[in-house]
């Protein structure tokens, strides 16, 4: 495994400390921030998100958009993965589906999620899902027309946190 640098924003705005590398060209987790607050209309709802532009070169290179691919994803937290899914479809006519796991992990009460309403992680992942799905009807209908989700509800667990 070769070193790597670690760079900070501050520095990585102010000059170039080492040369590009593909990461680099697909976004930082603070556009994927923006991102969710600019789609949700809301501040900081979910921090450190990853922006859909990596996810979506991720699941380009990893899928083929003429087969029924399914891209699992068990920890969907903000629901970048569904939302790079559904983009991607968009973009290039692929059949790609999507499975996003989130469990109800309660939010701290202080957070700005909270405050603007949401109660669960989960509750962040269904709201994105249907924000996009709505934003790529109205931009894309003819591409868009069976385009939904089916939201599910864990039962009743064993495990005592849930």
């Amino acid at each position: 495994m070769d070193p790597v640098q670690k760079v900070f924003l501050k520095d990585r705005q102010a000059k170039r400390l080492k040369a590009e590398t593909w990461w680099d060209r697909h976004g930082l987790n603070s556009d994927g921030t923006e991102e969710l607050k600019v789609l949700l209309g809301k501040a900081k709802i979910f921090v450190h998100s990853k922006p859909s532009i990596l996810l979506k070169e991720l699941i380009k290179i990893s899928t083929n958009n003429g087969s029924q691919d399914i891209v699992f994803d068990f920890f969907a937290g903000s629901g970048t993965t569904a939302h790079a899914v559904m983009e991607l479809n968009a973009e290039d006519g692929g059949n790609r589906q999507c499975i996003s796991i989130q469990m109800p992990e309660v939010l701290d009460e202080t957070s700005e999620a909270y405050k603007a309403g949401y109660r669960t992680i989960a509750d962040i992942t269904r709201a994105r899902i249907d924000k996009v799905i709505a934003k790529l009807k109205t931009e894309h209908p003819d591409k868009t027309a069976n385009l939904a989700c089916a939201h599910f509800t864990l039962a009743p667990s064993n495990f005592k946190v849930w």
